[in-house]
């Protein structure tokens, strides 16, 4: 799906705990989270 909407010229990003898995799998572009619980925010 990601490729999808690449090829239509919006970026794909996956946010991630773990980038070294994140990469192992194929994915191009990785943004490291937060913690695994909140990757996108901060709980406090």
């Amino acid at each position: 799906m990601a490729k999808e909407i690449e090829r239509v010229g919006i970026p794909v990003v996956q946010v991630a705990n773990m980038v070294p898995i994140a990469q192992m799998v194929g994915s191009n572009r990785v943004k490291r989270g937060n913690s695994i619980v909140c990757p996108l925010g901060d709980p406090e």
